[in-house]
């Protein structure tokens, strides 16, 4: 019992207040307000002629309707009217959604672009790479087999001294160690 004596005031409280907060959107003069200010871009008046020469017909009417004392017809001539006004409302939204959209698209038809610019390039330089790289071991198995006539690059020795590298064809001459003079066990020679 306690419940539904503090459930109906609440509720009471909350009808009220939604029926103040709808009548203020459909009263007559706050329709007009909002259609001045839907009208008051000469780019958007085209746009919304239609919806705003309806809701004006309905404003007419809301306020026969009230000089007749017929009320309740005049609250639904006026909720047509704010759905006129709504409507006109959505038209604007719509012409700047599909303006951001428009934006959008050249801006990702752009990044589209620079992308297909961007892997182009990136294509291009990893075959010029792959060219050069052939190129390269190309050069370099060039150089690892000598030409016919060609004399061979020195080769160290095992002793450290520098001698020319054999070919296969001809055996390396050798000196004998017994034909090889050191000098310095040579005689000198005296001076007079």
């Amino acid at each position: 019992m306690i419940r539904l004596r503090l459930v109906w005031p609440v509720a009471a409280t909350a009808l009220l207040a939604y029926s103040v907060a709808h009548a203020d959107e459909s009263d007559p003069r706050v329709i007009e307000q909002r259609l001045v200010a839907l009208e008051s871009r000469p780019e958007q008046k085209s746009l919304v002629a239609e919806p705003v020469a309806q809701a004006r017909k309905a404003l007419e009417r809301v306020k026969n309707a009230q000089a007749a004392g017929d009320v309740p017809h005049a609250l639904e001539l006026a909720a047509l009217a704010k759905e006129h006004t709504d409507l006109a409302a959505d038209v604007l939204r719509a012409v700047a959604l599909e303006k951001e959209l428009s934006a959008v698209e050249l801006k990702l038809t752009d990044a589209s672009q620079k992308r297909r610019r961007a892997e182009s390039l990136l294509e291009e330089s990893i075959a010029h790479r792959e060219r050069t790289k052939q190129e390269l071991l190309q050069l370099r198995a060039a150089k690892s087999v000598p030409e016919k006539g060609a004399t061979p690059p020195p080769v160290a020795a095992p002793s450290g001294k520098v001698t020319k590298a054999a070919s296969s064809t001809k055996p390396a001459k050798t000196a004998a160690p017994s034909t090889v003079r050191n000098p310095a066990n040579a005689p000198k020679a005296v001076a007079k």
